[in-house]
């Protein structure tokens, strides 16, 4: 059973940028390179709705508790609604590389030189730095110059109580 396809969806013109799946597992979420987002229903492999309402590249993609979608680049959120794939709202995080949104979709992590901070996703406000540093790591003198010392990347729990961070 493992590794059977299930299905195919087909709808998207350019490159998959991104996926990602609702917290029910009944609909997916993609968005590719040209700006196109798609919410599939699952059970039939349909489209729910088509958008093409933005542009530019996308570094994330979360499908919320809430039902809306947020998408982010380096440092701006967009939250979409997901009957109709209107755009709800625009955050600026002004100070730092998006790495994650919460579940909720109430919070954000972002990356500033050595630290990870939170930021209120409505707001764009710093809520708190978190104490942790990225390591300076040691690498082979061949590798120097291209593994840096920093936060590549972050993810929440389900429940958005926890944040892992890579780096």
């Amino acid at each position: 059973r493992l590794g059977r396809l299930l299905g195919k969806l087909i709808g998207h013109n350019g490159t998959i940028a991104e996926i990602c799946f609702a917290p029910d597992g009944t609909q997916l979420v993609s968005m590719d390179h040209d700006g196109q987002m798609i919410v599939w229903n699952l059970a039939n492999q349909e489209p729910i709705v088509k958008s093409h309402l933005h542009n530019g590249s996308i570094s994330g993609l979360i499908t919320r508790l809430d039902g809306n979608i947020s998408a982010w680049s380096e440092n701006t959120i967009w939250t979409f609604n997901v009957e109709d794939a209107n755009l709800h709202q625009t955050t600026y995080i002004t100070s730092g590389k998006i790495l994650a949104v919460s579940p909720a979709g109430d919070l954000v992590a972002a990356y500033s030189p050595y630290r990870v901070s939170l930021y209120d996703i409505s707001t764009g406000q710093l809520l708190r730095t978190l104490p942790e540093e990225a390591e300076d790591p040691w690498v082979e003198y061949y590798w120097e110059g291209q593994i840096l010392r920093q936060f590549y990347g972050a993810v929440f729990g389900p429940d958005g109580k926890r944040l892992v961070t890579l780096g």
